[in-house]
């Protein structure tokens, strides 16, 4: 395989692993959206409380 091959492929393989990447991301920020959310209500809760 020639240098440009080789090269080519690691561009493919860095790629996928980068969109792979980006939707982790993506389901993290919305499971901490969800966390915050539920940790406003649990604060509104408890100070209704008081």
């Amino acid at each position: 395989m020639d240098l440009n091959a080789t090269l080519l492929k690691k561009v493919e393989e860095l790629t996928l692993y980068l969109l792979q990447q980006q939707k982790e991301i993506g389901a993290i920020k919305e499971e901490n959206v969800n966390l915050r959310q539920e940790l406003d209500k649990i604060k509104t809760d408890l100070n209704k409380g008081r």
